[in-house]
């Protein structure tokens, strides 16, 4: 059984594996509508440079500026999640959000723009996150392999 070591793009300081019995893709939904699809082989590497997402693969590097993602996450033959269907909502919201879709327990993190994590929670698809407490601006919430851009009021 394969193992792809990835550096996770959700914070600069951590580390997961993704078990790779099947390939895994790494899909970037943009904020004009189109989808990117990058395949993940047995070693690749995802950081932050500046106000870019870099994604370095087995076919080069990529790089994406963040107002450009609407959403990110891994599509793998295991993904419990169905991160595809996943959405938060409202987007933008003032006092709270909730993500869409989300079947059983999960831990969330939201993290600012750098990938500094400054929230966690644990919600199901009828949980409220309070996000009252942040300020004005455009986060990233993330859980387990889903990854979604939110904008405060």
């Amino acid at each position: 059984m394969k193992k792809i070591l990835l550096v996770s793009l959700f914070s600069l300081c951590s580390v997961f594996f993704l078990n790779a019995q099947s390939l895994a893709i790494f899909t970037i939904e943009k904020t004009d509508g189109s989808q990117i699809d990058m395949p993940m082989g047995s070693e690749a590497e995802i950081t932050f440079s500046n106000s870019e997402l870099v994604v370095s693969n087995q076919d080069g590097t990529f790089n994406i500026s963040f107002p450009e993602i609407k959403k990110a996450f891994f599509q793998t033959g295991t993904n419990e999640l169905k991160a595809e269907n996943l959405e938060v909502f409202p987007n933008p919201a003032k006092e709270f959000i909730r993500i869409n879709n989300l079947s059983g327990t999960h831990e969330v993190s939201i993290m600012t723009l750098q990938g500094q994590t400054i929230k966690k929670a644990t919600v199901t698809n009828e949980s409220d996150i309070d996000i009252t407490d942040l300020n004005a601006g455009v986060y990233f919430l993330y859980t387990d392999d889903f990854l979604s851009k939110f904008i405060k009021l």
